[in-house]
């Protein structure tokens, strides 16, 4: 199964994990375009239309991926998305998730192994991709 018509945001403040993410997704046969989270990251999502969004909530100076969440669960052209948020602090990102979270956002445990993140995104997609024929797989 080929998966190259899904492509899959990923929001982080690491340069580094993003191009390994970058590498790594496009190796599983998903089209990755990947952000820093900041002012304007809503405006290109909604013109993006992901299949998928990856928020990774970074260990210190967390403020703005919180506020990226908040915003992302506000606006309704996201909320069908997937969000997969990555945090290490669960306790809190749970409670941030309830408050904010839409209904296909699930929480990733930091640190975690590609392969977890990719079953995760693949658990996630299937449902939509199911449904809608053109998030379907080519190939």
């Amino acid at each position: 199964m080929s998966l190259t018509a899904l492509r899959i945001a990923v929001l982080d403040h690491d340069s580094t994990f993003l191009a390994f993410l970058t590498e790594a997704l496009a190796d599983a046969g998903y089209e990755p375009s990947v952000f820093t989270a900041g002012i304007g990251i809503h405006e290109v999502l909604r013109d993006l239309a992901p299949a998928a969004i990856i928020l990774d909530i970074p260990d210190e100076d967390a403020t703005s991926s919180w506020q990226a969440l908040m915003l992302l669960s506000r606006a309704a052209y996201v909320r069908h998305i997937p969000l997969i948020v990555a945090v290490r602090d669960e306790p809190l990102a749970h409670a941030q998730v309830v408050l904010h979270g839409g209904p296909a956002t699930v929480l990733l445990a930091k640190p975690y192994t590609l392969d977890e993140l990719l079953d995760r995104i693949e658990d996630l997609i299937a449902i939509p991709r199911a449904l809608s024929p053109a998030l379907a797989p080519t190939g």
